[in-house]
């Protein structure tokens, strides 16, 4: 093709050598007087760049675009397109075939639409697909053989020399340390991620090695912290700027306007990019990933990662990490008396020599990165005060030392820090990119010899977050995106999250402090994970049953601690006075922490994730259900009955149906489902039906529910329903079609609906009906034999909407012999 060299071939030289000039620099500068290897990985870059824009041409034409639309496309997008290759993320992901040594690499489609966004470039086409320009490119590279295994070695050899230079800078700036062994003995210590306090007992997840460097993934920081403590549902209201309702009444008109200006609205930037700063504060909730942070610093300052940028202002600085819970321990134990004592004490224990005599006038000459760990676990505000006085001498007397504090945001004052010159910053949620992003990456490493397992896993966590908002919420934050992806490899998400959710409880309310941590409470040690569950239970259905029901999220902070006490009272007999006592130090784990309740600064307390409201609530119906025997199978029909028309109400219905023995939930289905459709309630009744049917992991057990759900979810495509609107379409789209395409093949009853896919009566309203035609079809009938030839017989309808919905069922169920037929 003409176009191909007339318009590609040197808008690819000028970006490649762009590219290669900012991304290599630093990598070829140890290389002057090696001109050939050079210039032969600059050829194999242009090549690289070439072969992405060639995909996107193609991606183009099977847009239909003729070769001027092409041309006009390249001229209009040739600045952005080449101010986006340049980026330093884009250009890690389009140069993974020279440094990623896996036949089955794979680029990150959503990371590089996401950056596009972030760079603020000109918006795309419309149907601009990145996954499919992605797909192409890999093909076409692989096809080609531009990457020679001789060549990937070169690269990975000038990137290794690079790491070895970034050694030596920092053994000219401390010419009389053992680096060595100080790298070896903090490599030992810190490089493998500790999944001990993680995963479940019955799960043995530490039989692969994940090295910690491997799976970081950098967040983004906001400047200083929230104004306001609040549930992460209030804060997504707050982001997507719906309107705050059944909260507590001073969180409504003038506090819902300043948080939007003041704190959502505020830009963010990438963490490993503050370190400009030399004196700084990061904050983040438990499990955010503070200690992460650390200790991939320390890790990367001791063992540079292959896209090494960011650490040119750490260059020549000694990594130095004081854990400050340890610190306290080794002060209390009579080992040191500051910092300098703490140093020389590691030193000496751990064989690398660090004496403090000697570090004291390093330290006064030289740079040095220096991050103390955990304020938030000095408990004594006396000593935490000490502490802290002590961190701002510490960066008084040493001014060529950078300053790292970390601590969680709740009960962190902070002003005598501020006021010594520290900046702050606050750890945000991962983005959806982010978190597919470290799932793709987790599960490359953790089943690396089997590809398709890699994909299944990932399939898992995608579906998980798109179809269940709860999942998504609960994998923003790291330590719970890990557990996410723990229990995701052995269980099915979202119809299995009951398991995550009991398991993440556990882990926040005991493992995380009590085994990660080494934190105990003496207070309430009598207390099992049970028991905590159980009063957690107690606190949901509780906060369920106060005026503003499961919406508000709300608890009066009298009402729960009224609600603790009578626990501690009737479950383990405490005298009142002890038991109300008790009930003060178990919020107060509970909010600072467990990572379980905030604050609302109204006097009141929520749930930090509504999952855990909705999880708890439900799992106290069904212990009341099941094992006490309080709920009969009455009772259990009416509180469905009473609710299912309550949209608050659904995830929990859905939830119990997934936890009670499948012929209760059959009679559960059977109790909301209609066989009329004629109304919007008619609808979502079904929706929920298909909803909970989705949550029963073996439809045999209630075959004969299966089947009435599946007849009326056919009634639902017919002809004669003309009461059926575009709103109502797309409802079922974003809420039944994920449940119909999890039930899949596994739906009984599936083969008596065969015939009815070839009748002529059929009708939808909008293409988003048409769209759920074709997915229910490939979902429960793309194996069926005669398909085909039912599909195309409805293709003869008179009806255009008959029309759409068997071309879009031939469409995803037999691709290529539609696209010849078309």
């Amino acid at each position: 093709m003409l176009i191909e060299t007339t318009l590609l071939k040197p808008a690819a030289v000028k970006v490649a050598g762009s590219l290669s000039a900012t991304f290599l620099s630093k990598k070829v500068s140890a290389h002057q007087n090696n001109k050939a290897q050079q210039n032969q990985i600059q050829l194999c870059i242009e090549e690289l760049c070439e072969q992405w824009l060639l995909s996107v041409m193609k991606s183009l034409s099977a847009m239909d675009y003729e070769d001027q639309a092409l041309r006009d496309f390249f001229q209009h997008y040739n600045h952005d397109l080449e101010r986006y290759v340049k980026d330093e993320q884009v250009a890690e992901e389009l140069l993974k075939p020279l440094s990623d040594t896996g036949s089955q690499y794979q680029l990150n489609s959503e990371l590089l639409h996401q950056r596009w966004q972030e760079l603020d470039l000109q918006a795309l086409p419309e149907n601009f697909d990145i996954q499919e320009i992605c797909k192409l490119y890999v093909k076409r590279v692989q096809k080609q053989s531009i990457v020679s295994p001789d060549l990937r070695s070169l690269y990975l050899a000038q990137l290794s020399q690079d790491s070895a230079n970034y050694l030596q800078a920092l053994r000219g700036a401390w010419p009389d340390f053992d680096l060595d062994q100080y790298k070896a003995r903090l490599s030992e210590r810190y490089k493998v991620l500790d999944l001990s306090a993680l995963t479940p007992p019955t799960r043995d997840d530490n039989d692969t090695r994940l090295m910690l460097q491997d799976v970081f993934m950098p967040q983004t920081v906001k400047e200083s912290r929230p104004p306001s403590e609040l549930p992460k549902e209030r804060w997504q209201q707050l982001q997507n700027q719906d309107n705050i309702k059944n909260s507590p009444e001073a969180f409504r008109n003038d506090e819902f306007a300043r948080l939007q200006k003041s704190w959502v609205q505020q830009s963010s930037k990438p963490v490993l990019d503050i370190f400009t700063r030399h004196k700084l504060i990061v904050l983040g909730d438990p499990g955010s990933g503070k200690s992460s942070l650390v200790r991939y610093l320390l890790l990367s300052c001791l063992n540079p990662p292959k896209n090494d940028t960011w650490l040119e202002p750490l260059k020549g600085h000694l990594p130095l990490l004081i854990e400050l819970r340890s610190y306290i321990a080794a002060v209390t134990g009579k080992h040191c008396d500051n910092f300098l004592d703490y140093f020389h004490y590691l030193g000496k224990s751990e064989g690398y020599a660090l004496n403090h005599q000697e570090l004291k006038k390093q330290l006064k000459n030289r740079s040095a990165l220096v991050m103390f760990d955990g304020l938030d676990e000095i408990f004594d505000l006396a000593q935490r005060e000490k502490i802290t006085q002590e961190i701002i001498g510490f960066g008084n007397d040493y001014p060529k030392a950078k300053i790292l504090v970390t601590s969680r945001i709740i009960g962190f004052d902070g002003a005598a820090l501020r006021h010594a010159g520290f900046s702050e910053y606050t750890l945000q949620d991962l983005s959806l990119p982010q978190i597919h992003a470290f799932a793709q990456g987790w599960y490359q490493l953790v089943f690396k010899d089997h590809p398709q397992e890699v994909t299944n896993r990932l399939q898992r966590i995608q579906l998980a977050v798109e179809h269940s908002p709860a999942i998504a919420q609960l994998a923003g934050n790291p330590l719970l995106l890990t557990i996410i992806a723990i229990i995701a490899k052995h269980q099915e998400l979202p119809r299995d999250r009951v398991l995550l959710y009991e398991h993440a409880a556990k882990v926040l309310c005991h493992h995380w402090d009590v085994t990660g941590h080494k934190i105990t409470d003496s207070h309430a040690n009598f207390m099992l994970d049970t028991d905590k569950l159980d009063l957690l239970r107690r606190i949901a259905v509780k906060m369920q049953q106060a005026p503003s029901g499961l919406s508000g999220n709300v608890i009066q902070s009298e009402e729960l601690q009224q609600a603790i006490t009578d626990y501690l009272i009737q479950r383990w007999k405490q005298p009142s006075a002890k038991a109300t006592q008790l009930s003060r130090v178990i919020i107060k784990q509970l909010h600072i922490r467990n990572f379980i309740l905030c604050f609302y600064g109204t006097d009141s307390y929520g749930f930090v994730h509504r999952t855990f409201l909705e999880y708890f609530c439900a799992a106290e119906i069904v212990q009341r259900f099941e094992k006490k025997q309080e709920l009969s199978e009455d009772d259990l029909k009416t509180l469905f009955l009473q609710h299912y028309q309550d949209d608050v109400w659904h995830e929990i219905l859905r939830l119990i149906c997934g936890m009670i023995d499948a012929k209760f939930a059959g009679l559960l289905i059977d109790a909301i489902l209609t066989e009329e459709l004629e109304s919007r309630e008619q609808n979502e009744a079904l929706i929920l039906a298909i909803q909970c049917l989705a949550e029963i992991s073996d439809l045999s057990e209630i075959a004969d529910t299966s089947k009435q759900v599946l007849a009326c979810l056919c009634r639902w495509f017919e002809r004669e329903k003309d009461y059926r609107n575009e709103d109502i379409e797309e409802l079922f789209e974003k809420n039944a079609l994920p449940a119909v395409e999890r039930i899949g093949k596994n739906w009984v009853g599936r083969e008596d609906f065969i015939n009815w896919i070839k009748l002529d009566n059929k009708r939808t309203f909008s293409f988003k009906g048409s769209y759920c035609f074709g997915g229910m079809i490939a979902a429960i009938w793309s194996d069926s034999v005669g398909l085909q030839q039912d599909l195309l017989a409805l293709t003869q309808s008179q009806d255009i909407s008959t029309l759409h919905m068997a071309f879009d069922a031939l469409a995803r169920c037999f691709n290529n012999s539609t696209r010849s037929l078309l």
